[in-house]
């Protein structure tokens, strides 16, 4: 009965072996140039955001990009994107860091954190927040980098 286990596990074994030998080689990783590329993409997405320019961060976006803002439904396309951006209260000093950045082929993730003032109608102070984000890249066919998938949310309820 033991051998007939040891049996077993060692046709897994090989069948495991067989497979993984099988498998295409993985995709290569994002260059250099990529990531600093990407870091930038981020920076000018910040940049955006602190010009109040709704036109100008938008297209910082794919045209079929979905943006996920916290306590809010999906926002889909890039039309929808910049009506939605128009929306927000002046923002000002914001900064992030990229903690993350990884991708293969034509896509790739920044994750990382950020911080923002909001001045808001009616509301003596600017407000700071804090949080932390993650978006997917996709590579234009000039080599650019768009945004394609967006989510953030502060680090306080």
């Amino acid at each position: 009965m033991i051998y007939r286990h040891l049996r077993v596990a060692a046709f897994c074994v090989a069948v495991l072996m067989g497979a993984a030998g099988c498998q295409s080689p993985a995709s290569p990783g994002l260059t250099t140039d990529d990531a600093t590329a990407l870091r930038a993409a981020l920076n000018a997405h910040l940049a955006a955001a602190n010009g109040g320019d709704a036109a100008r961060w938008a297209a910082l976006y794919t045209e079929d990009a979905v943006m996920m803002p916290p306590n809010g439904r999906a926002v889909q396309g890039r039309s929808a994107i910049q009506s939605w951006l128009a929306t927000l209260p002046r923002i000002t000093d914001a900064q992030g860091i990229a903690l993350e950045v990884e991708g293969a082929g034509g896509m790739a993730y920044v994750r990382g954190t950020y911080s923002m003032r909001l001045t808001i109608p009616g509301v003596p102070a600017p407000i700071s927040q804090e949080g932390k984000l993650l978006q997917i890249y996709a590579r234009q066919p000039t080599g650019s980098w768009l945004l394609a998938r967006d989510i953030w949310n502060g680090d306080s309820p």
